[in-house]
C-alpha cells in the first residue's frame, strides 16, 4: 500500500470546478460565495479527506509527485494502446486518488469513482467511442481497486448496470441520478447497521477494536451519544498505526478508553465484553477479510468464548467468492520507526513486506453485523445470492 500523500487546495479547485481563490473562500467560511458553489467544494473536501491545516503550504506547493503513481499511470498507457484519448486533468487527479489511494477508504473510492465516470460522461458528448472508453476505465477500475475492495466493485458495477440500454444523449443524467441515489441508500445502510451494532453492544460495553474502521467507530460514538458508557480496548498496532485514529477520533468526542499493545491480545480479552472489527470484504461462506492480525485476535477470543462481531455492509460481498476461493494480493511494506535506526551494511537488507490483509474463518465469528442486522455467518451465502443474483449467474454461467 502507498503512503498517502498531501492533498492540496489546488486538487480540491480543480475537482470542484472553482479557482483556488473560491476554494480558499470556502475553507475561510467568506460570505462572498454561493451556495451551490460552497455545497460543491464542501462535497470535494469530504470525498478527498481534505484537512486545511495547511493551506498556505498547499497553495504554493506546486510540485506534484505523479512519478509514484503506478497505477494509474498504467491505466493511461492501457487506454492509449487501446486507442483511447488520453483522460483529462481532472480524471487524473480522480484516478490517482482511486487506483493509487491518495485518499484511504472504499466508500470514498467508491463516491470517487462515480464523480469520475459521469464527468467522462459529461465529457463524451453523443459519442460512442467515448462511452467504449468509460466501460473500459469502470471495467479497470474494478479488475485493479475493485479486485480487492468489492464494495468499490458492487458500487460500479451498480451505477453502470445496464446503463447501454439507454439512449446515448441520457446517460450521463441517469448515471448522475444513480449517484445520488447511491449516496443516499448507502447513508440509510450505515444508519441501519450503526443502530444494530450499538443494539447489540449495549450499555457499559469493552469491545476491542483492531486497525481503524470508520464503521466501528461510529458504533462507539452512538453508543456514546445515548449515554451508554461504552470503553473501548484500542489495540495499536505501530506499523500500521490504525489505533491512533481510534484514540483521535474518540478522544476529540468526549470518550475514555483504553491503550494497549496488540502483542497484549490474551490480558486485554480477559477485560473485553467482545472484539468489534470491520473489514475489506465478505465471502460467501461466511469468512471476512480484515487487516493483518485480525484473525488471530478473532481465534483468540474464540477460544476463550468471547464475542466476535464484524461489521460490514451486504455490498462488501466478494461475489468472485462463489466460483471458489479468492486470492489476496495486498501487501504492505511495514516501515516500522525503529528501522531507519539501524545500520544497515552494504549488501544486506531488511524486509519488512508482508500481506496487508489476511481471511478470518467463519467459525471464529459470532456474527456479522450489517444493514439487516447481526446475522450468522452461514446466512451470506442465500443472502448473496438474493441481493446480486444477476452478476452471481453470469459469474457462474
Amino acid at each position: 500500500m502507498n503512503a498517502t500523500r498531501k492533498i492540496t487546495i489546488r486538487e480540491v479547485a480543480r475537482l470542484a470546478e472553482v479557482s483556488v481563490g473560491t476554494a480558499s473562500n470556502v475553507l475561510n467560511g467568506a460570505a462572498n460565495v454561493s451556495d451551490t458553489t460552497r455545497q460543491r467544494v464542501a462535497r470535494v473536501i469530504d470525498d478527498l479527506g481534505f484537512t486545511p491545516d495547511n493551506v498556505a503550504r498547499s497553495l504554493i506547493n506546486r510540485r506534484r509527485p505523479e512519478a509514484a503513481n503506478t497505477l494509474t499511470r498504467s491505466y493511461t498507457a492501457w487506454m492509449a494502446a487501446h486507442g483511447f484519448a488520453a483522460p483529462d486533468r481532472v480524471a487524473i487527479d480522480l484516478l490517482t486518488q482511486i487506483l493509487d489511494e491518495g485518499v484511504l477508504g472504499a466508500t470514498r473510492h467508491v463516491r470517487l469513482a462515480h464523480r469520475l465516470l459521469i464527468h467522462m460522461a459529461e465529457q463524451a458528448a453523443g459519442s460512442e467511442g467515448a462511452w467504449k472508453a468509460i466501460e473500459a476505465t469502470a471495467d479497470h477500475i474494478i479488475a485493479t481497486r475493485g479486485a480487492d475492495v468489492p464494495l468499490v466493485s458492487n458500487g460500479i458495477a451498480w451505477l453502470m448496470n445496464d446503463i447501454g440500454d439507454i439512449p446515448l444523449e441520457q446517460r450521463a443524467g441517469r448515471l448522475s441520478n444513480r449517484a445520488e441515489l447511491w449516496e443516499c441508500e448507502a447513508h440509510t445502510r450505515l444508519e441501519r447497521l450503526v443502530a444494530a451494532g450499538a443494539a447489540l453492544l449495549g450499555a457499559n460495553a469493552r469491545p476491542i477494536l483492531l486497525d481503524y474502521s470508520s464503521t466501528v467507530a461510529a458504533i462507539i460514538e452512538a453508543l456514546h451519544e445515548r449515554e451508554l458508557n461504552p470503553m473501548p480496548i484500542v489495540l495499536e498496532n505501530r506499523g500500521v498505526g490504525g489505533g491512533i485514529r481510534y484514540i483521535n477520533q474518540f478522544l476529540a468526542g468526549g470518550l475514555d478508553l483504553q491503550l494497549a499493545p496488540d502483542a497484549a491480545i490474551e490480558h486485554v480479552l480477559g477485560k473485553a465484553s467482545s472484539v468489534l472489527i470491520g473489514c475489506e470484504s465478505m465471502h460467501c461462506d461466511g469468512s471476512v477479510v480484515n487487516a493483518l492480525g485480525s484473525r488471530p485476535l478473532a481465534r483468540i477470543a474464540h477460544a476463550l468464548e468471547v464475542p466476535v462481531y464484524c461489521c460490514a455492509d451486504l455490498f462488501k460481498l466478494d461475489i468472485r467468492s462463489y466460483a471458489g476461493a479468492v486470492s489476496l494480493s495486498s501487501s504492505r511494506t511495514y516501515d516500522f520507526p525503529w528501522i531507519h535506526e539501524i545500520d544497515v551494511p552494504a549488501g544486506r537488507r531488511v524486509d519488512a513486506t508482508v500481506p496487508a490483509v489476511e481471511i478470518v474463518p467463519a467459525r471464529f465469528l459470532t456474527a456479522i453485523v450489517t444493514e439487516k442486522g447481526p446475522l450468522p455467518p452461514a446466512a451470506l451465502w442465500s443472502l448473496g445470492r438474493a441481493i446480486f443474483r444477476d452478476r452471481i449467474a453470469s459469474l457462474l454461467t
